[in-house]
């Protein structure tokens, strides 16, 4: 059994998985933080970008600094070779 990764991103996106955390407004092709104006979020990308914070990335890594931060940008330490791709369960032990 493996986990796609790409599945799970286009069944969750962006814009809606920020939203549910922080109230957006849509400015043109993309969405503005309400509250937080240097949030922006990229539907076409897949991306946010969280200015005053210096953060960015994708749906996994907003989910993941909302609820470890600790690990915020632990991705950068994982070989691009493994990065979005299939993971087993056993990858996870």
């Amino acid at each position: 059994m493996s986990i796609d990764l790409e599945e799970i991103r286009s069944r969750n996106s962006i814009e809606t998985i920020v939203g549910e955390r922080f109230p957006l407004r849509k400015s043109g092709s993309r969405f503005v933080g309400v509250e937080h104006d240097s949030l922006v979020v990229v539907p076409n990308t897949g991306m946010y970008f969280w200015n005053s914070k210096g953060e960015h990335g994708d749906v996994f890594d907003f989910v993941g600094g909302m609820f470890c931060p600790w690990a915020h940008g632990i991705s950068a330490t994982v070989p691009s070779s493994r990065k979005r791709s299939a993971i087993s369960p056993n990858m996870l032990a």
